[in-house]
């Protein structure tokens, strides 16, 4: 007598090998039999012929950060069959904060409404232990959030006594239940980010068996460049890396993508521990705060605003190199506005249309 009987699906395990028709049946939560089950009985039978039946899917890259604790239900994720998310990615997360007025902008999905109550990843963790969220929820440290708590918005590396106190901060996430270590360096709090602290900071990463996730540094022009110093890092600090949507986008050589895979095999046949994945979408989607240089929200929105009234500061702000003028290289015509607060009526233009 099973709990849950699952009739006439095809089965795929996640072993690699080909699917198969099959009956499943679950007792107490776990499957018990896996076969043909004709005869057997069940509380609840689901007739799964024509649909596909297997494990619940990883999200390797997602950014539920802070949406747990806002709808625990995780409806999007759960209909998706995902069950286990990955969060913490790009430089962006919910710890370590010292100031949450300061590192609310490096939160997806934050949202004022829930009180912000811890500053370590134990107490995040905690949180999110609390509210019982539908996907089993893994967390790395975001490298983002390193250089708020230490150099907070200022435009440059960090000198070796921030690195020693940023490696601090990680070594305690890691010691808290982080899975590993993720860096956003297309965005401008860590586009100052030097080879020596990324790597340093990997070196922690990888004295506690964590997983290195490098947004990469720029993926149109450069983003060979990008890879070899990804690689460079992995190889230095002996940390197993996954590079998350594997660069190229657009502006490289026209054969980048094949480029970009034969760096990969290379590093792979030099004995690094590296993986890779890819957007299985044509578009892309950041915050519109990516394209301000990290010093422009210091003092918070009052103080961005009366920057933004000042026509040289416009100009200046309006010559930064960016994650989101990167995007402009394909024509601001494909660069849309998604969700606005205050203008709505622009919801769905184009950047080229709003202009």
């Amino acid at each position: 007598m099973f709990d849950v009987l699952l009739r006439g699906g095809t089965i795929v395990d996640g072993a690699g090998r080909p699917a198969f028709r099959a009956d499943l049946g679950v007792r107490a939560g776990r499957i018990e039999a896996i076969g043909d089950l004709r005869a057997a009985e069940a509380a609840r039978t689901l007739d799964a012929a024509g649909l596909v039946v297997a494990p619940g899917f990883i999200d390797i890259h997602s950014h539920s950060d802070f949406t747990p604790l806002v709808d625990a239900r995780m409806c999007s994720s759960i209909a998706q069959g995902v069950t286990t998310e990955l969060v913490g990615n790009c430089g962006h997360g919910c710890a370590p904060i010292l100031d949450i007025e300061v590192a609310k902008g490096n939160i997806y999905g934050y949202d004022s409404r829930v009180p912000t109550t811890w500053s370590s990843m134990a107490g995040y963790l905690e949180r999110l232990e609390a509210a019982r969220p539908a996907t089993n929820i893994l967390t790395l440290v975001p490298n983002g959030m390193l250089r708020l708590a230490v150099l907070g918005t200022e435009d440059r590396p960090a000198r070796p006594d921030e690195i020693t106190r940023m490696a601090r901060y990680l070594e305690a996430g890691m010691e808290e239940g982080a899975f590993g270590f993720s860096v956003g360096l297309e965005y401008a709090l860590e586009r100052p980010c030097s080879l020596e602290e990324l790597t340093e900071l990997c070196r922690v990463t990888a004295r506690y068996g964590g997983l290195f996730a490098p947004h990469a540094r720029n993926r149109e022009r450069r983003a060979l460049e990008a890879i070899d110093e990804i690689v460079t890092i992995g190889r230095d600090s002996d940390v197993r890396t996954h590079i998350p949507h594997l660069p190229p986008r657009r502006g490289g050589p026209p054969d980048a993508d094949i480029l970009a895979l034969e760096r990969i095999d290379a590093a792979l046949a030099e004995g690094l521990d590296l993986s890779i994945d890819m957007h299985t979408r044509l578009h892309g989607l950041t915050n519109l705060s990516a394209a301000l240089p990290a010093a422009a929200f210091a003092g918070g929105p009052d103080a961005l605003r009366a920057r933004l009234r000042d026509p040289e500061t416009r100009r200046r702000f309006a010559a930064y190199e960016s994650l989101i003028t990167s995007f402009s290289l394909g024509g601001w015509e494909r660069v849309s506005l998604l969700t606005s607060a205050r203008r709505p009526y622009l919801v769905g233009k184009s950047f080229l249309g709003i202009a």
